[in-house]
């Protein structure tokens, strides 16, 4: 369903949710609409282990519609029962994974750990939006989403902000990933964007 794939400072190599247990870094999710699409970037993430939070949306990347995980009473403030509901536990994640799953294929997580700098989540958070900015990820979001979207001037708009912060956090991002690792990383993100990005670049 999904491949998953670690960042190195000399290229890509295979990995695994196993390897990446409890390691701190920065993940993105790549796919193509189609066997014939190029790739493109869909989502962005930093956290404190890339292990586990792979696991979850993996299991996540689900072609069925996503379910109901139990029966929840309603209790009002007096003890009485008043009705029973659907809990939906990490629902909004569970419908994005979902939504990934039915329209796109080829998925692939490449992963950048092992980098002192990660213990940090700060760092972590620059590198994530670096590239999130730099592939316009899809369905990448800091923070809470928009609750409405934005007309085409504003949405212009807010690419042209968000290019020019990328700009000032090259720097930044190259001296928490070093200097090999972050060359491998632009390459990468280079093909991303350029439509280049081929299924022989994923089997270093």
């Amino acid at each position: 369903m999904c491949n998953i794939w670690e960042m190195t400072s000399k290229g890509i190599v295979e990995s695994s949710s196993d390897e990446m247990k409890k390691k701190p870094g920065v993940w993105l999710l790549i796919g193509k609409e189609n066997k014939k699409s190029n790739y493109i970037c869909l989502q962005v993430a930093q956290t404190i282990n890339i292990g586990k939070e792979m696991r979850t949306d993996i299991e996540y990347l689900s072609k069925e519609e996503p379910k109901p995980d139990e029966k929840v009473s309603y209790i009002n403030q007096f003890g009485e029962k008043q009705f029973e509901y659907d809990e939906y536990r990490s629902w909004r994640a569970r419908n994005l994974y979902h939504q990934i799953a039915i329209n796109y294929v080829d998925l692939s997580v490449v992963c950048m750990a092992n980098n002192i700098e990660f213990d940090d989540k700060e760092n972590r958070e620059k590198v994530e939006k670096y590239i999130a900015y730099i592939t316009e990820s899809k369905y990448w979001v800091n923070g809470g989403p928009f609750r409405t979207d934005k007309p085409e001037i504003e949405i212009k708009n807010l690419k042209e902000a968000y290019k020019e912060e990328c700009d000032k956090l090259v720097e930044c991002v190259e001296q928490i990933l070093g200097k090999d690792k972050f060359k491998c990383v632009n390459l990468f993100l280079e093909k991303i964007m350029n439509g280049t990005l081929c299924d022989d670049d994923l089997r270093c």
